[in-house]
């Protein structure tokens, strides 16, 4: 379907190097290609229907559809891990299960998301990257370390304001003592330092003092330090009331160094201990945490982010995708979700498709990526997906019917009748209360006093 051979000519009469540049396979004529997916949501998202056929969504389906159809080949779908579900039949040592496929020749384009450090194998090649894979932890919510007491009750004011209420409580002290001698009918007793000490100490606190000062000098500027004492009391001890009354908030886990002092359950599927084992000689709070790292048996995801936030003594370690996709799966069960630690402790380039080494169909799909990344469509798929996949993860408020309403509709209706009412009677009684102008002047006239006027 290529050339054609000319009995006439002994020869091809197109003549085409099918390997040059120029004449790549970008048309493979509805040829069959054994192909393979990744079900690894919220990007690429396969899903088997009841006749045996798969539907495609997320950047990687979407992707993987629009090159069949400008390809013109025909795929045949033979295999789809999920990557969610089972460990076992999914990754295998260093590498993944569709990476050694690929790599044997048994399937000729795997797509979905692939990366580097969970899929690389030396006989496949990946197609342009486009994206970065974020490897980070999975905590429980509120799970670090509390305040201290002493942060408690020093925390109400800053440590600039605390330093000027001391040195105020210090300057107070010498200005009643220079007072006391502008007063001359005073007692001795302001006149000690140790009497005005606690006497400023008193105040300050709220403390009834049976001394009172009788000079002028003195009410005159006690009266500004009672109110200061007053203020800053208020504040003070509303903050120490709402202790007994709100939770102390607690920190989240934000860095591995912080997960490294819990005595959390360090855990992961299979793969990523490989990750962490690769970086194990960049951080020795990795090496710490690999020694405590538990492999989870196969199973489905999902119940270990649950088991995260319902037993808060898990952490668990994977891509920030999955964690994240999790979590709204979460949210549509109205649970907790897991806290997801921002910075990534490892990064790696993502690739939607993997081929064989050596395969022809490599620059052909890497162009097409290619054209779709630089136009932003790319982009754009990924926005309308992650949006579709929040719409979907929460559940759909009840409708509000009119029945549910009724209470504030006769509410509405009854002060409407209400207020029609007093309309119809003010505008009766108005004549009664307010004569015409020419029969209030004839009456004024005739010396009638009229009871209301304007």
């Amino acid at each position: 379907m290529i050339d054609t051979w000319s009995n006439a000519l002994n020869r091809f009469t197109r003549n085409t190097d099918l390997f040059s540049r120029k004449n790549k396979v970008y048309n493979l004529h509805g040829c069959p290609l054994k192909c393979a997916g990744a079900h690894r949501p919220p990007d690429s998202v396969i899903e088997e229907t009841k006749n045996k056929t798969y539907n495609l969504s997320g950047i990687g389906g979407l992707l993987f559809e629009t090159i069949a159809i400008k390809m013109n080949f025909t795929p045949v779908i033979s295999r789809v891990v999920d990557v969610t579900s089972n460990y076992d039949p999914v990754f295998a040592n260093d590498s993944s299960t569709l990476s050694i496929d690929v790599g044997s020749k048994k399937v000729d384009i795997a797509f979905g998301i692939f990366s580097r450090l969970l899929d690389f194998h030396p006989k496949i090649s990946f197609v342009m990257e486009t994206n970065m894979d974020c490897f980070t932890w999975a905590v429980p919510p509120n799970a670090g370390v509390g305040p201290s007491m002493w942060t408690t009750y020093v925390g109400e004011f800053s440590w600039i304001t605390w330093v000027l209420i001391i040195c105020f409580l210090i300057s107070v002290i010498p200005v009643f003592y220079f007072l006391t001698y502008l007063a001359f009918n005073e007692d001795n007793n302001f006149k000690e330092w140790g009497f005005l000490s606690f006497f400023v100490y008193f105040t300050f606190l709220g403390a009834s003092v049976e001394e009172k000062p009788h000079s002028n000098v003195l009410r005159v500027f006690l009266a500004p330090w009672l109110f200061y004492c007053l203020v800053l009391g208020a504040a003070y001890n509303a903050q120490l009331g709402s202790f007994a009354t709100v939770p102390t908030k607690v920190g989240n886990i934000e860095n591995p160094a912080d997960l490294l002092k819990t005595s959390f359950g360090i855990t992961g599927a299979p793969q990523m201990f490989h990750v962490l084992n690769a970086s194990i000689n960049t951080s020795d709070v990795i090496r710490s945490l690999l020694k405590r790292f538990e492999v989870l048996p196969p199973g489905n995801f999902l119940p270990v982010i649950e088991k995260v936030v319902t037993d808060r003594n898990l952490a668990v370690f994977s891509t920030k995708s999955l964690l994240a996709y999790s979590n709204e799966k979460l949210k549509a069960r109205n649970m907790p979700t897991s806290y997801l630690q921002p910075s990534c402790v490892i990064k790696s380039p993502s690739s939607p498709m993997i081929v064989p080494r050596v395969s022809p169909l490599l620059e052909p799909l890497s162009g097409i990526i290619h054209r779709l990344f630089e136009a932003g469509i790319l982009s754009r798929w990924e926005s309308e997906a992650k949006q579709r996949n929040k719409r979907d993860s929460f559940q759909l408020e009840p409708k509000l019917y009119l029945q549910q309403m009724q209470g504030a509709f006769l509410l509405l209706i009854s002060g409407l009748m209400l207020s029609v009412a007093v309309f119809i009677a003010e505008v009766v009684t108005y004549r009664w209360i307010f004569p015409p102008p020419d029969l209030m002047t004839q009456l004024i006239a005739e010396g009638y006093k009229i009871p209301f006027t304007k």
